[in-house]
């Protein structure tokens, strides 16, 4: 089966109603846990553009308990974390083996991340810009929050580019998103018709999941989910 053809089949099987040329939102979680874990499972592969103006052209989408959906961006060495709060689904023409399933994520406040670790997290780019900087050390043997240990294992990292003696442990950026807004778009790698998925997530990342919808049915029939 082709990447959508598998993509499909995971939609269906999830219980997501759907048709050609269709957009829905979904916010029932444990739907779209099955959704993507089908995904994952059946190795579909994917593409995707952030909010953050970060792409990657080879996507895993890993669901966690809590709502906690990973984005894990297998060509840039990092994970971005995000709380779910919704998704946009769009199918185009079924039939046509061009046309990209595509996928936009609405991420959550993630006010317990932020209660727990904000007195000590290293902010990923400017102060209030919502993301922040964590380490995955050595698969996942330690996670690291604290931003004076980060700055260690930075410093770490750069002092080895002009020492190989230096030893650095394998490290994972890991970006965790706290704040609410379109995070992120997902296509279907394979499929050359789709659309400008990077422009749309850039320009409506402060939309919701329902303004997006109500611009996607001047185009597409939408479905209740």
């Amino acid at each position: 089966m082709t990447n959508k053809e598998l993509f499909i089949q995971c939609v269906r099987d999830a219980g997501i109603v759907f048709d050609s040329n269709t957009v829905t939102k979904i916010t029932d979680f444990n739907k779209v846990q099955k959704f993507l874990n089908g995904i994952s499972r059946n190795k579909v592969k994917l593409g995707m553009d952030l909010s953050s103006l970060v792409c990657s052209g080879s996507t895993e989408i890993i669901c966690e308990n809590d709502k906690y959906i990973c984005l894990v961006e297998k060509d840039n060495n990092r994970i971005d974390y995000l709380k779910f709060k919704g998704m946009v689904l769009l199918i185009p023409k079924i039939d046509d083996i061009n046309t990209a399933p595509e996928m936009f994520f609405e991420a959550d406040n993630d006010n317990e991340w932020l209660n727990a670790y904000g007195d000590i997290a290293y902010p990923y780019t400017l102060e209030g810009s919502g993301r922040y900087l964590g380490l995955n050390i050595n698969d996942g043997l330690k996670m690291v929050y604290d931003k004076h240990e980060i700055q260690g294992y930075l410093d770490l990292q750069a002092a080895s580019y002009y020492d190989s003696s230096i030893s650095v442990p394998k490290m994972i950026r890991l970006i965790r998103n706290i704040k609410r807004e379109m995070f992120a778009y997902v296509n279907v790698q394979g499929c050359r018709k789709r659309h400008k998925g990077n422009v749309i997530i850039n320009k409506t990342n402060d939309w919701t999941c329902d303004d997006l919808i109500d611009e996607l049915s001047k185009f597409y029939k939408v479905i209740e989910n």
